[in-house]
């Protein structure tokens, strides 16, 4: 695009972002409207503002073509819209927006196993207690990382969650055990940022200042990281019996690939001290495993064994 263009599409901007301010547009669905906007300008070539209904009809084409999912395809057509119906006021070029019909998915639901092996496999306090406020209280993630002290009531049971999703505020149920894993959490949290900041407006899960929550990728993160601890103890367990059975037959090189298997899998154990104990004692069972292979002054049995010991000490 020309500078002229360029100059005419900030303008634009600026007027949309002005009208979407004034509805009280989340930050979020701004930038999502902006970004459309921005992509219609891009294949269009020219600003918006001088677009035609047969533009329109031949971007959806266009994206269509280029097999943008539908979900998409329609978020990108919300943002143009708001554009031509409310800062153009171009009701022909709304006209010509249509929205192609969303599969409709029934999301997996996990089982009350599976929500308990997660939590299990959750070794941090921290951890433990943001995702069992999401399991047991069905809490969004964002609504966990922004709890605050003053939205507990435990004295009714429940939890106040202020102005989430549609800008509703709503109560929830709060279970004795997960009130419980609160009080425990509290005890032991950190108080570095409530310096400042009154009881009950200080975030449960402070993030990097006083008055910033943790962010929701990091409970994603921990989310992630107790679904795969879990998968690889699983694993871990499996292939420990596979390699004592190994043993058992005196399929020694069956046993020393499944317990290198095993070794490499517990690297990914979250909690350190858990980590150390479990390789120690495959290292030293590997060990036992290349002395039958290969004698007792064998370099993979001394390797398999100095590691073992350096593990001994840390624990």
């Amino acid at each position: 695009m020309s500078s002229k263009v360029k100059q005419s599409v900030s303008r634009l901007q600026a007027r949309m972002i002005e009208d979407m301010t004034a509805r009280g547009l989340q930050s979020k669905t701004q930038t999502g409207h902006i970004r459309s906007c921005r992509r219609f300008a891009v294949w269009l070539g020219r600003s918006p503002d001088t677009a035609t209904p047969e533009d329109v009809r031949r971007f959806q084409l266009d994206l269509a073509a280029n097999d943008v999912s539908i979900p998409t395809r329609n978020a990108i057509m919300t943002g143009i819209k708001f554009l031509f119906r409310t800062t153009l006021r171009r009701h022909d070029l709304v006209a010509e927006v249509y929205y192609p019909g969303e599969p409709q998915k029934i999301p997996p639901v996990m089982s009350w196993d599976e929500v308990s092996e997660l939590l299990d496999s959750a070794k941090a306090l921290k951890a433990k207690t943001m995702l069992s406020l999401a399991c047991g209280c069905g809490l969004r993630s964002g609504e966990v990382v922004r709890l605050k002290v003053g939205d507990i009531d435990s004295g009714q049971g429940i939890i106040r969650i202020v102005q989430s999703k549609g800008r509703k505020d709503r109560h929830v149920m709060l279970p004795h055990g997960v009130l419980e894993l609160l009080r425990q959490y509290w005890c032991k949290r950190s108080k570095r940022y409530d310096t400042g900041v009154r009881p009950e407006q200080r975030y449960v899960f402070p993030g990097r200042g006083s008055y910033k929550p943790l962010s929701t990728r990091q409970l994603n993160r921990l989310f992630h990281q107790a679904a795969e601890a879990g998968l690889n103890e699983e694993a871990i367990q499996k292939y420990e019996e596979s390699s004592r059975l190994a043993v058992v037959q005196s399929a020694f090189e069956e046993a020393a690939v499944n317990l290198q298997k095993t070794i490499s899998l517990s690297s990914k154990i979250i909690n350190e001290t858990d980590r150390g104990r479990t390789e120690f004692s495959l290292q030293a069972a590997l060990g036992r495993v290349f002395m039958a292979l290969y004698g007792y002054g064998s370099p993979e049995a001394e390797a398999a064994y100095l590691r073992a010991f350096e593990l001994s000490k840390t624990l």
